[in-house]
This record gives structure tokens, C-alpha cells and sequence, in this order.
């Protein structure tokens, strides 16, 4: 019996398509992001996770046509733009999703009869790219001065049976048999978005699901409130001023 044990190990081992060797299963990639990468938009950041990265610019809250016009709130406009080419029929549901999450947190009702306009372009994509998309909006947002009522943080998470893998790449997604993208809000942990790929159990989802929400609060929330914080600190830090050398 221990020997059929082992073997059927091994068995399972050598049939697992999900393999990692850089980092844990459960760990994400490294976080950086870069604001102000824009200058002539009221907010942009250079957003990555690993090799995975996005360009986010913010406009607004601007004029907007009379047929774009909502009296009581503003127009939240989102375009995904990708690598090279013309968009297809992903990207454009990604622009749905990202407007269904965003259109919700951005306290609109400040901006009445404008429009938020914002542009993702993607600079790389290693996996996991909505998911990226969607933390790179919450930075961005940030850096723009636009008020939300909560942040808005995501990750992608594939999934073989029981073998979970998170932040996948783009290697690691084309083995996955299903994929979950979920996003969060930091206020009340709740689910804001949840987009996915293949067939997967209740099971492996609620697993998915719970593995996810304690890494977004303890890893990418914390990051963006690092990020917050220094905007924050920066601006309303006193602007130094020319000339004012002591008489002596």
C-alpha cells in the first residue's frame, strides 16, 4: 500500500500542468507603479506586476456633448487600448466590465453633466491583464484627485482541479483549465467584479474566492494605500521657493 501510494503521487505529480518555479504558488509578482507619467492629462500612471504593464490616463471631469450628458452625475468613459492593432471583441468587454466597476466607486454625482474619461494602454501583457488594468485605474484615479468611495483592487488566479496558482503569466494561464479575475473593495471587502474562464467547481471557486480576498487586502490594497499616502504627502507638502536667503 505505501508503495502504490508513492507511485500514485508521483502520478499526480507528473500530471499537475500547474508548475511554478520563480515564486509560491500563492505569491503575486512584484508590484511598481510610476505617476505622473503623462503630463498634459489631470492624472496617469505606469503600472506593472511582473512583466505585465499598463499605461492608465485620466481627463476630467471635462465638457462633454449634449447627447454624452447626464444632469445629475458624471460620464465615466473607459477605452482599453492593446499592445498593437485594432481592438477585438475582448477588449471591448473589458471596457463593459471596467465600466461597470468604476462607474459605481467614482462618487460622480460631484461631477454632474461632465465626463471622466480614461485610457488603458497596454504595454505588456504577461497574464493576468485585466486584473492589472483595474489596479492601474485605482492608481491612477488617485493620482488624478478624482474622489471614489472605495478603492477598487483586483487579481487573476488560474486553476487545474485543485491546484491554484495566483497573478498567473502568461505561460502559466495557457495550462490553467479555468481562470478567475476577482476585484474588491477595500471598504467593505465585497465582491465587485468577478469574470471567468472554463468550467470550475463551487468548490475550487469559494477556494479561489477566499485565497483571493486575503491576498488583495494584505498585498495590492496595501500597496495602493503606500501609494495613496504618498500622493498625498507630496501635495500637500509647502513648494519651495527661490530667493528667500537670509540677509546677512
Amino acid at each position: 500500500r505505501t508503495m502504490d501510494a508513492a507511485k500514485g503521487e508521483e502520478r499526480k505529480k507528473s500530471e499537475e500542468t500547474l508548475i511554478r518555479e520563480d515564486r509560491s504558488k500563492m505569491e503575486i509578482r512584484s508590484l511598481e507603479c510610476q505617476r505622473g507619467v503623462l503630463h498634459q492629462n489631470d492624472g496617469s500612471v505606469r503600472y506593472s506586476q511582473g512583466n505585465s504593464c499598463v499605461i492608465v490616463a485620466i481627463q476630467g471631469p471635462m465638457k462633454v456633448s449634449r447627447r454624452e450628458e447626464k444632469i445629475d452625475e458624471a460620464t465615466v468613459e473607459i477605452l482599453f487600448k492593446p499592445i498593437s492593432g485594432a481592438q477585438n471583441a475582448e477588449h471591448r468587454n473589458y471596457e463593459a466590465m471596467l465600466e461597470g466597476c468604476f462607474s459605481t466607486m467614482i462618487l460622480s454625482q460631484f461631477h454632474p453633466c461632465t465626463k471622466i474619461g480614461i485610457v488603458v494602454q497596454v504595454v505588456e501583457d504577461d497574464g493576468s491583464i485585466l486584473a492589472v488594468a483595474i489596479n492601474g485605474i485605482c492608481c491612477a484615479l488617485i493620482d488624478a484627485g478624482i474622489q471614489c468611495s472605495s478603492l477598487i483592487n483586483a487579481i487573476c488566479v488560474a486553476i487545474d482541479n485543485d491546484n491554484m496558482l495566483l497573478d498567473p503569466t502568461a505561460k502559466e494561464l495557457q495550462s490553467a483549465k479555468s481562470t478567475i479575475t476577482l476585484a474588491f473593495s477595500s471598504k467593505s471587502s465585497g465582491i465587485i467584479l468577478s469574470q471567468t474562464t472554463g468550467l470550475l467547481s463551487d468548490k475550487s471557486y469559494n477556494d479561489a474566492l477566499n485565497v483571493s480576498r486575503t491576498v488583495v487586502h494584505k498585498k495590492v490594497q496595501t500597496f495602493v494605500r503606500r501609494f495613496f499616502d504618498g500622493v498625498f504627502l507630496r501635495s500637500a507638502a509647502p513648494k519651495k521657493t527661490k530667493g528667500n536667503k537670509k540677509n546677512g
